[in-house]
């Protein structure tokens, strides 16, 4: 599945793909839980660290995301972005570009 890594690290947004197996989403954002945000009118998921903000704040790095003015939220470590079906909560491929994932998202020096 068609799917985008949100990396603070090295500031950058790329097209990668899932296998489809949700035990791989943790290993490839780097944490051991993760949480799910829906964006973009519950066409997208965005998954990110559910511990970001309890690791330690020096070696952190984080990403924001402005879809509007009334949503604008910091998200500490990687994101990724995967599709979702709004019938059965299945992942399927991303529906949001690579163009407007680089239009709302940001790289903050700090939180």
């Amino acid at each position: 599945m068609k799917t985008f890594l949100i990396d603070p690290y090295t500031q950058t947004i790329t097209q990668t793909t899932y296998s489809g197996n949700w035990r791989s989403i943790a290993p490839m954002i780097g944490c051991d839980y993760f949480t799910c945000i829906t964006i973009n009118d519950d066409s997208d998921t965005l998954y990110v660290d559910d511990e970001g903000l309890l690791k330690d704040q020096a070696e952190m790095k984080y990403f924001r995301l402005k879809m509007s003015p009334d949503f604008n939220q910091t998200y500490a470590g990687k994101g990724m972005v995967l599709g979702s079906d709004p019938y059965t909560g299945d992942s399927t491929d991303a529906i949001c570009t690579l163009e407007w994932l680089q239009s709302v998202v940001s790289f903050p020096r700090t939180r």
